[in-house]
């Protein structure tokens, strides 16, 4: 699964540091390998730079992003710039626009467009210390994109929801203009959801354009960020999101219980990963920050400010992340098929549900 850490040395890398960096996390200590690319001028004394992309409520100042680039400059002894693409389903097309600009690490892709960028960028093997991810990320672990965080996604409601319903079921109960979503060719969690009602519908051997045709006049908004269509059921203009299972643990903490849904019929999940694009010039860097928020003691810091459950085994321990409830994930087969076909796919769904 992953390259062993190694190989010749660059004759452009004026230096090869190992770093020791006295991470404590449940007694542990993290070894990072940092490499420093002086290409143009092996006799410079400035300090290199990493330049990261990544979505707005990572690198807000509420989110992790502030609190971990500020760790990691402590031990990289570099320079770094984090630009905010707004949303994470921008990343690619960010990517795209920038091909003579310097972006050493991409934070924020998901399993739905990981074929896409595959097959519009190139991409650098990432070599880790050997990490134990959860049990329901094994399968989704690759060479050049490695899973920093994940959420089953699910609909949560100020309005009952009748316990183990299957989605047809639930959208036929629901009122009208009451669910806000997310348009699907803007973000991240609408790419999902559409990608969970074409799954639901491929089960049952159905056109897309049914279910969606259930759905149609529930939909309240379809907004360009998660962040735009949480604000309408936070102030009550919508009585049901579509978000994250995490989205809980949030509520909880400020005494706040809402309904959730679980499907007999099972759920999408969001799976959040790390490239490293090859236009990448502080890439030794940029690997191990890959390392750094792989670290138990960061992946508390994703999990606590992103409100996400961590990629690595045993940080949710003793936390109320722990204590959410274990939904059906549906299974990744379709993922390659939808990937492959999700330009008719969106065109069939914006036809059928008006977005």
């Amino acid at each position: 699964m992953f390259a062993a850490f190694g190989g010749n040395v660059n004759k452009n890398v004026f230096l090869s540091i190992f770093i020791l960096s006295a991470l404590i996390a449940a007694g542990s200590v993290i070894y990072v390998f940092l490499n420093y690319n002086r290409a143009s001028n092996p006799e410079s004394s400035q300090r290199p730079k990493l330049v990261i992309y990544s979505y707005s409520s990572f690198v807000d100042s509420f989110g992790p992003g502030p609190e971990i680039v500020e760790r990691f400059k402590k031990i990289c002894l570099c320079d770094i710039e984090v630009v905010d693409v707004g949303s994470g389903g921008l990343l690619l097309e960010r990517l795209r626009l920038s091909p003579d600009r310097q972006v050493d690490v991409i934070l924020g892709l998901d399993q739905l467009n990981l074929k896409t960028a595959l097959k519009t960028h190139k991409w650098k093997n990432i070599r880790l210390s050997p990490k134990d991810f959860v049990p329901e990320l094994k399968p989704s672990v690759y060479s050049m994109f490695i899973p920093f965080d994940w959420s089953p996604m699910t609909f949560l409601s100020r309005k009952p929801i009748a316990a183990e319903t299957d989605m047809r079921t639930f959208l036929s109960r629901q009122e009208n203009k009451s669910i806000a979503l997310q348009a699907a060719d803007l973000s991240s969690p609408g790419l999902q959801f559409m990608y969970w009602m074409w799954s639901l519908a491929q089960n049952q051997k159905e056109p897309l354009s049914q279910i969606a045709g259930l759905l149609k006049p529930k939909i309240h908004s379809m907004s360009p960020e998660w962040s735009g269509s949480y604000s309408f059921f936070q102030s009550k203009a919508a009585d049901t999101v579509f978000t994250y299972l995490t989205s809980l643990v949030y509520h909880r903490e400020k005494k706040e219980n809402f309904n959730y849904g679980v499907f007999t019929d099972g759920h999408t999940a969001q799976i959040e990963y790390v490239g490293i694009p090859e236009q990448c010039m502080s890439c030794g860097i940029g690997e191990a920050f890959v390392e750094f928020i792989t670290s138990p003691e960061i992946q508390k810091i994703i999990m606590a400010k992103n409100y996400m459950l961590p990629s690595i085994a045993g940080v949710t321990a003793g936390t109320e992340f722990e204590k959410l409830p274990k939904l059906k994930i549906l299974p990744l087969e379709n993922m390659d098929a939808f990937s492959d076909d999700q330009k008719n796919i969106m065109t069939e769904w914006k036809a059928a549900t008006g977005e």
